[in-house]
């Protein structure tokens, strides 16, 4: 356990943070929370992001989506986090897409994520995506540039 937190407080952290740094636009700090190389799965299939470039591929592709449904928010919930060792963390996430007035856009979603102790910091190395019937958000997750 570094820091001494919880595996739920690290990957609360990292959803809070992430989340917002999507929503605000802010791709420095949207980058800040994974490590590169970085793994995106879905449905769609796996891709690895090796650099800067290609997580803001992937950043402008989500954000792009968002703004074409009128999502103004999304929510992350944690189902589950825990330590696999002390510098590993496996968690589990639903997501639900927002538009304005609280309006549920598309089904919730789950998420798997492997969190990684790096450079004196937690970041996400890996994460699953249960996308069944989002095509379109499948594309956004596996953008290129």
């Amino acid at each position: 356990m570094q820091n001494g937190q919880s595996a739920l407080e690290v990957s609360n952290g990292l959803l809070e943070q992430s989340g917002a740094a999507m929503e605000a636009g802010d791709f420095d700090a949207f980058l800040s929370c994974f490590s590169l190389p970085f793994v995106i799965e879905t449905f769609a299939g796996k891709q690895l992001h090796r650099n800067r470039l290609e997580m803001k591929a992937v950043f402008d592709a989500v954000r792009d989506y968002r703004k074409a449904h009128a999502i103004v928010e999304t929510v992350r919930e944690n189902v589950n986090a825990e330590y696999v060792d002390e510098k590993t963390i496996a968690a589990t996430h639903v997501s639900r897409m927002l538009q304005e007035g609280h309006i549920l856009f598309g089904r919730p979603y789950a998420a798997y994520s492997v969190v990684k102790w790096e450079d004196k910091a937690w970041r996400i190395q890996y994460c699953q995506y249960a996308l069944e019937d989002n095509a379109q958000l499948n594309a956004a997750l596996h953008a290129r540039k």
